[in-house]
């Protein structure tokens, strides 16, 4: 389920890069900052996110010794 929200936000923010159109093949060409910004930037936020959640999430795991 995550991996599906992760992939259509993704895909969202990668247009906002600008496209130009191939004039070989007529098809429309992402440029890379629009990846940079939809596919590193977010997935780094993402994992900076988790990084904190699970530095402050409490530890609920006992010991049975």
């Amino acid at each position: 389920m995550g991996i599906a929200i992760e992939e259509t936000i993704s895909s969202s923010i990668i247009p906002s890069g600008g496209s130009i159109t191939n004039e070989e093949t007529d098809e429309k060409v992402y440029m890379p900052e629009g990846y940079r910004n939809g596919i590193w930037l977010f997935s780094a936020g993402a994992c900076l996110v988790a990084v904190i959640a699970g530095i402050f999430c409490k530890d609920t795991y006992k010991s049975e010794e």
